[in-house]
């Protein structure tokens, strides 16, 4: 899994978000309410990245930030309170993978502690929230392990009531309990790679490993599901929150590493019955429609019309490896091209589900690749959520088991002098200019000047400018409590402003 064909610097978002005009009128509600804005400077809080000078999230100067009167003809004001509100944000991470939680286990104490809070702490890290946590072997574990399903049956079993082994994930589950200490509102996807090797058609395996490939056989349906709500009931009992489950990872496709295909019928009929379990069991989970590339669309419309109705809107959990990632459009009602994907007008919930970055990283044009792509691109499409892939890899892109040879994790282990620190990737940085300031439950705004905002739950607001001219900017916005809070930010820079709730 490789990303190909980046884009050059552009900020599109402007354009996929449509034409705006900045009415005549802003700033009218605020004629004669100019507030004192003394103190209320002192608790903004604003954070810039200038990748080419690999500088990031780095304290922006007060005096690139002042506070004004309303200035109620500026063609280049926006008016945070007038901006509609979009999708409601769940949040950003990455996959958990055993080689995630194995080279994280393998660090010396002073190493881990600075991992652990890099990705997780709210206060000095990234405050990633929401993590993918593989049921099975995937192409990221350690292969001296062998390979595993939280559905293999021990021996003695009773293969058609269903089994459920979850010893294999007790170092994740270790893991995942300090994750949450430094991370309260830690939430989970569940998701599994490859059906057991009982569960797959007799003869479809090709690969020496019978986790490798095959096609998955419907007649275990009701055993499959009713060990992957147990699997959700096993992460409740943990006292951690179930997010959302998908039932496979890519069914489309038969590799040589842990995967299974599976078609559209027999995947919905697993969501169905799925369903019909963690209903039973009182389990308000999300379910993941597909967890799959962008060219998925078309089975992700398959699915969902097979699906039953759901308490909670189900989701599209997107792969960037292939096809236009404008695709999450086609799963629109109305097919427009603003994706304001809200319960409303969308049957469908869109996310990035996983996307990877690969090699060695080059700080400038990766960080603005993502920063485009996952971040502004994503968000303005609609998506709910960001996650990559690993979070944290060694020095070798691993361990790895027959998956993609050079795929690095937000995180890498860096060896030098015979030493070992952590490296943060330049994707680190483009989410956690998000991940670190939007709370979970946040509402995306959408702004006239086609940057991004946020108004968060406890009411402050956080916006994203990304500025790709070769000259500093001013941008100008207008606050609920009627101060204009005009924002300097630096060429060829992203800056994360947070506007605090009483503004």
């Amino acid at each position: 899994m490789t990303i190909s064909n980046k884009i050059k610097w552009s900020f599109l978002i402007a354009f996929s978000l449509g034409s705006f005009t900045v009415k005549a009128n802003v700033g009218e509600r605020c004629l004669n309410r100019n507030q004192p804005h003394d103190s209320y400077s002192q608790k903004i809080s604003a954070y810039v990245s200038l990748p080419g000078l690999r500088e990031f999230l780095k304290p922006v100067p007060e005096n690139q930030i002042t506070i004004s009167s309303a200035e109620y003809k500026s063609s280049n004001l926006v008016d945070l309170q007038e901006s509609p509100s979009c999708q409601e944000m769940s949040g950003f991470g990455f996959a958990l993978t055993e080689s995630t939680v194995l080279n994280m286990n393998s660090l010396e104490p002073r190493l881990r502690t600075d991992a652990m809070k890099a990705l997780f702490d709210t206060t000095i890290g990234a405050g990633f929230n929401y993590l993918i946590v593989p049921l099975t072997s995937t192409d990221f574990n350690d292969p001296k392990l062998g390979d595993f399903s939280v559905c293999d049956c021990k021996e003695g079993e009773n293969t058609k009531s269903g089994c459920f082994n979850p010893s294999r994930l007790a170092p994740t589950l270790q893991v995942l309990k300090q994750a949450q200490t430094l991370n309260p509102q830690l939430q989970l996807m569940l998701k599994p790679w490859t059906a057991p090797p009982h569960m797959k058609s007799l003869g479809s395996v090709k690969q020496a490993n019978p986790y490798f490939g095959g096609s998955y056989d419907s007649a275990w349906t009701p055993s499959y599901s009713k060990c992957l709500a147990q699997s959700v009931r096993y992460f409740e009992k943990n006292g951690f929150k179930v997010k959302s489950i998908a039932v496979q990872n890519e069914p489309g496709l038969d590799l040589p590493y842990p995967s299974t295909y599976m078609n559209d019928d027999d995947h919905a009929a697993l969501l169905n019955k799925l369903s019909d379990h963690l209903r039973a069991q009182g389990s308000k989970v999300q379910l993941i429609v597909r967890a799959d590339n962008f060219i998925a669309a078309p089975g992700v419309q398959n699915v969902l019309r097979k699906l039953k109705p759901q308490e909670i809107r189900p989701a599209f959990a997107a792969h960037c490896y292939s096809n236009d990632p404008q695709t999450p459009k086609m799963l629109t009602k109305n097919g427009n091209g603003r994706f304001c994907s809200t319960k409303k007008n969308h049957e469908l919930e869109y996310l990035m589900g996983e996307c990877t970055a690969s090699a060695q990283p080059d700080y400038n044009g990766d960080f603005n690749w993502w920063m485009e792509n996952r971040v502004l691109g994503d968000i303005d499409l609609g998506a709910t959520a960001v996650l990559a892939w690993n979070g944290l890899l060694d020095e070798n892109y691993g361990p790895k088991n027959h998956g993609c040879p050079q795929c690095r994790g937000l995180l890498s282990v860096d060896q030098v002098a015979g030493t070992h620190e952590i490296l943060r990737n330049p994707e680190f940085y483009a989410l956690a200019h998000l991940s670190h300031y939007v709370q979970p439950g946040a509402s995306r705004l959408i702004l006239d000047n086609g940057q991004l905002a946020f108004k968060n739950p406890n009411g402050s607001v956080v916006i994203l400018i990304k500025n790709n001219a070769g000259e500093s900017r001013v941008y100008s916005f207008l606050t609920n409590g009627c101060r204009t809070v005009n924002i300097k930010v630096p060429a060829w820079s992203t800056m994360t402003v947070k506007l605090p709730a009483d503004g």
